[in-house]
């Protein structure tokens, strides 16, 4: 499928086709792609063998804050869920662990293809990138990789698309309903920034968030922070 044209040095696409017909289940393939991702440091691109995943939103369509404390998986928090869809890859990569190795070979661009065999319609999807993880290090808790501090970035767009020029194929990142016997095709509208051109802030391919620590990881720095101040009264 044909990327948008006009964003050939920035973009973060997603491709959705739904197939059906003679088969007894409709598959679906998604076309992720996505250049300059980067670290939490603007103009530093993302590392070839870092950890990318693909999140469910939930209801809301939002991501939820990653939160140690909240007793979940620790990779995902709220009314977000981790898809754990087979890649089809022969690294045996899944949506919840993936790279950029194999699909485009380049520090910061991501090209991939997931064949899903069933996504419902209307989930609400969004991307998120770890710097300093390796996709091949991760494991369904997330408790020996995640601490306080931990740098990720994360996009996805729910409203309308900012990016389309027009072109009415082009989605908001929601999966739409497939027509049996018909085959659709889908682009999520892409992530392109100010600086190429696009509607994005540059800071929107950046590793800007921090995961939140325990509470009692915070009532410490709280405490230690209350006793700095004190110190300096004096």
């Amino acid at each position: 499928m044909k990327p948008v044209s006009r964003f050939p040095s920035w973009a973060c696409a997603v491709a959705i086709c739904a197939f059906s017909g003679t088969a007894a289940k409709a598959a679906i393939v998604v076309e992720i792609a996505a250049q300059d991702l980067q670290t939490e440091q603007l103009g530093t691109l993302f590392p070839t063998n870092a950890l990318v995943q693909l999140v469910n939103l939930g209801a809301d369509g939002a991501f939820n804050p990653i939160a140690l404390g909240d007793g979940g998986s620790q990779w995902v928090s709220g009314d977000d869920t981790l898809l754990s869809f087979n890649i089809g890859s022969s690294e045996g990569h899944t949506t919840d662990r993936f790279d950029v190795a194999e699909g485009a070979g380049q520090t910061g661009f991501l090209l991939r293809t997931f064949d899903f065999s069933a996504v419902p319609t209307g989930t609400r999807l969004g991307i998120r990138w770890f710097p300093a993880i390796a996709a091949t290090a991760f494991d369904a808790t997330g408790s020996a990789l995640m601490a306080d501090q931990t740098r990720y970035g994360q996009f996805t767009r729910q409203g309308a698309p900012l990016n389309a020029e027009g072109d009415p194929t082009v989605i908001p990142w929601i999966v739409p309903a497939n027509v049996v016997g018909v085959t659709q095709a889908f682009r999520f509208d892409p992530l392109v920034t100010a600086t190429q051109g696009g509607a994005d802030p540059n800071s929107a391919g950046v590793a800007g968030q921090t995961v939140i620590p325990e509470p009692s990881s915070a009532l410490l720095l709280a405490f230690g922070a209350l006793g700095m101040l004190a110190r300096r009264r004096r």
